[in-house]
């Protein structure tokens, strides 16, 4: 009682709110251990919860706006935000629902029947595991004794990405892990949008409409996607794509210090969405989306064809083509793109005697641009999706027949060009002459240029002796030049169907994979209607592992 007497003598308030302290400190020591997890014999009927131990999530029941269905997620505490859902596709109609471990090990949701509508669907598990629902908004499932991870939400999405959660696709397997969007606000069954990396070569993230691309970042550089001109720059700062070391290209994003939380967020209608939260005014503010402008639909101009959300109109042919189909065009349906007005004539006049009283084919370069999307993670081919304007040195080539353009015997230089500007991300191996390796100090020009003639004294006309192997494209030969060096010269045949640009890619590609285990590309020739790739000559090896291949 001299305690109690004590405590009336002094400051009542301050001596009843420690006692309250010392008593609840005692309560929480007993149950901490059980608000965040979920075990056979501890479960969550519909009306309760468990909350992350920082108390930013929380797991339980919820109804969306406009529906009467229950589902299992989780929220983010301080504004209601559901950020994962388990039974998205097989929804409670009523409110008898129980989320707790069975038997097998797995963490289940049961409906009044005690049938299971949803399971994290493990085959290893063990018979002892706890579910807890980490800080960072991550549910996971462990075995208890080892403690060892077994499931994770975060492998699982829904519609939202949260800092240090991962969007992947493993080079070898094809494997993805995905943002799914829901079917509408009010039923978060799985839409038809989904968020994937891609073009693993050279990452981007896409937007798919079922199968169909919808948004895409262009490529990633090193730094930034070279597409998304108008990312904030504390967004930057936390992005990160590369290889997991796994055999996983990962995209993810972490928190910085000097912002509130943010998220990223794909809707029903498949707009891709940065919010920020506001803790001033208790708000999510929408910092960047994917869909400002009519030209970031993907391919909304159709192949060669450019987009210019601040002209009108929005698309117009490349110089030198022209709409593929004139009626849709005039009643801006651009879809179906653009064709070359007339076809190329490069390296046609090569010899005096021909006729030269058509027009010259060039290179016309366009600056900042979204580049096109390489459909196959090499190709130069135009695909659809060229956007302007971007910012920064971007640049893109097109063969097409105008006056007063550089003429095709000085492809080099545009390849060298095209290697220079390939963005922040390339190496510096591929932005000088020592792409070419010792014979660098070569003037470029005559290094690459092989003359037919030259050609046809190395291989002796082209004689079957010399000939190393055959592929889809056309022979392989072997030849010596003047100076002693060997070459292996791949001679396209005409009927292969392999056109300039095609060709031109191949350049392009093989002059930039310099390594002391590939064969080194050499030079070209293109004249007589001639395209010839010249190798050097690997001794002992086998030259259809690298030049069919």
């Amino acid at each position: 009682m001299a305690s109690e007497e004590k405590c009336t003598e002094t400051n009542q308030v301050d001596c009843y709110e420690e006692k309250s302290q010392s008593r609840w400190n005692e309560v929480v020591k007993d149950v901490v251990t059980a608000i965040d997890t979920i075990t056979s014999s501890q479960f969550i009927k519909d009306n309760e919860t468990i909350t992350s131990s920082g108390g930013n999530f929380t797991l339980g029941f919820f109804t969306p706006q406009n529906s009467t269905n229950r589902y299992v997620g989780i929220w983010w505490q301080p504004k209601f935000t559901v950020i994962w859902v388990a039974n998205r596709n097989q929804p409670l109609n009523d409110s008898s629902g129980v989320v707790t471990i069975a038997k097998d090990g797995n963490l289940v949701v049961l409906n009044g029947q005690n049938h299971e509508i949803w399971s994290s669907h493990v085959s290893t598990v063990g018979s002892n595991c706890t579910s807890k629902l980490l800080d960072s908004g991550n549910l996971v499932l462990r075995e208890s004794t080892s403690g060892r991870t077994i499931w994770e939400s975060f492998q699982h999405p829904s519609n939202v990405l949260l800092p240090d959660m991962k969007i992947t696709t493993n080079k070898v397997t094809g494997e993805k892990v995905k943002l799914t969007s829901w079917k509408s606000p009010s039923d978060p069954s799985t839409g038809s949008f989904s968020v994937s990396v891609e073009r693993l070569s050279i990452p981007e993230l896409f937007i798919w409409n079922e199968t169909r691309p919808f948004w895409r970042t262009g490529p990633w550089n090193g730094k930034t996607f070279t597409g998304v001109p108008n990312m904030k720059s504390y967004y930057l700062r936390g992005i990160h794509v590369g290889d997991d070391g796994e055999g996983n290209i990962e995209f993810h994003f972490t928190e910085v210090e000097e912002i509130d939380f943010t998220i990223n967020v794909l809707n029903s209608t498949g707009n891709y969405e940065e919010r920020l939260w506001n803790g001033e005014k208790k708000e999510w503010v929408v910092t960047w989306n994917s869909s400002q402008f009519e030209c970031d639909v993907y391919g909304v101009c159709g192949p060669f064809a450019i987009c210019n959300s601040q002209s009108s109109p929005t698309c117009r042919c490349l110089k030198g083509f022209e709409p593929r189909n004139n009626e849709e065009w005039n009643r801006n349906n651009w879809t179906s793109g653009c064709v070359r007005r007339t076809p190329l004539q490069c390296g046609r006049a090569s010899n005096q005697n021909e006729s030269t009283d058509y027009t010259e084919d060039g290179f016309l370069e366009l600056k900042m641009v979204k580049v096109p999307d390489f459909a196959d993670g090499s190709s130069i081919r135009l695909q659809p999706d060229v956007q302007k304007p971007m910012f920064g040195e971007l640049f893109m080539y097109v063969v097409s027949p105008l006056p007063n353009l550089c003429h095709c015997n000085k492809l080099v230089e545009i390849i060298k060009r095209f290697l220079q500007s390939n963005g922040d991300g390339a190496s510096a191996d591929y932005t000088n002459d020592n792409v070419f390796g010792d014979l660098s100090q070569v003037k470029l020009q005559e290094l690459l240029i092989f003359s037919f003639e030259k050609l046809v004294t190395a291989t002796n006309n082209f004689h079957l002796s010399n000939i190393l192997g055959k592929g889809g494209f056309g022979p392989v030969y072997k030849g010596q030049l003047d100076d002693g060096r060997e070459i292996a010269v791949k001679r396209l045949s005409r009927a292969s169907g392999q056109g300039l640009e095609e060709f031109m890619n191949e350049v392009v590609v093989i002059s930039k994979l310099q390594h002391r285990n590939l064969v080194r590309l050499l030079g070209c020739c293109i004249e007589k209607e001639e395209k010839m790739l010249i190798y050097e000559y690997m001794p002992n090896k086998s030259l259809d592992k690298y030049i069919f291949g």
